[in-house]
């Protein structure tokens, strides 16, 4: 779920987060399974559609996110097909709820974009609001929910990331020229930047302060270097965020 972008100097709180469905929730279940109900209800029924197509109607319990949550409601279900027996039309009417899909295409490919913000991404002023939450770490310290904010991140790879952060993996690389005394970047497999920040505690010194991890985004070394500092490389990180961490304790 996307919306408007915080502002510069804005940051979200991580302590609540809204989204409590997880990755599993989302998969092609959420269509399928309210259809194999209708069919072992006992109580389907078939008649004539359009040309030589059938029209399927019985009971069924559909599954919708909404606020973030998943919500399920009993319903009359509806499914046409063709005279080929592929789905044309599929309903869920509910006291509260009618969800309608119609198929369009069978067998073809599909393009999927990830409306991240950012002008190269098509999606500038955007910022994703809730994503999948596909699991918790412990670093610095403290508890982190993992949560995969980008499509092409999936979240065995998300919380793969996750789990080789820190300098003991020889997979991570400690961007020292990028680093400063509030802030670790930590580059796995070079192509991932995965960033802590140290909070802001009214009240305590910077040493004293405790360290967040914030996200990862995507990351390539430019190949460029410094006459003078032969060892350094020059890396260019993009704007959209592949991973976020959300401090649950």
């Amino acid at each position: 779920m996307y919306g408007p972008a915080l502002e510069e100097g804005e940051t979200a709180d991580p302590l609540n987060p809204l989204w409590e469905v997880t990755a599993e929730d989302l998969g092609p279940e959420l269509v399928v399974g309210p259809l194999r109900d209708m069919v072992a209800s006992g109580e389907l029924e078939e008649e004539p559609g359009e040309g030589s197509g059938r029209v399927y109607t019985g009971p069924l319990t559909f599954r919708l996110v909404v606020d973030g949550e998943m919500v399920q409601e009993v319903a009359e279900g509806l499914l046409e097909v063709d005279a080929e027996g592929i789905p044309v039309r599929m309903e869920s009417t509910g006291e509260t709820w009618r969800a309608r899909v119609d198929f369009t295409e069978v067998g073809g490919s599909v393009e999927v974009v990830d409306p991240q913000r950012g002008p190269e991404l098509g999606g500038e002023g955007l910022e994703v609001l809730h994503a999948p939450v596909c699991g918790e770490l412990e670093f610095y310290g403290r508890g982190w929910r993992v949560r995969a904010d980008a499509w092409e991140m999936s979240c065995d790879r998300a919380m793969e990331i996750s789990g080789l952060l820190g300098p003991e993996s020889e997979r991570v690389e400690f961007a020292l020229g990028y680093t400063g005394t509030g802030m670790d970047t930590f580059i796995v497999d070079r192509e991932v930047a995965c960033t802590g920040m140290r909070d802001h505690v009214p009240g305590l010194s910077g040493a004293e302060s405790p360290w967040s991890l914030v996200d990862c985004t995507p990351a390539a070394a430019t190949g460029v270097t410094d006459p003078d500092w032969e060892e350094w490389e020059e890396w260019e990180f993009a704007p959209s965020t592949l991973i976020r961490f959300l401090r649950v304790r």
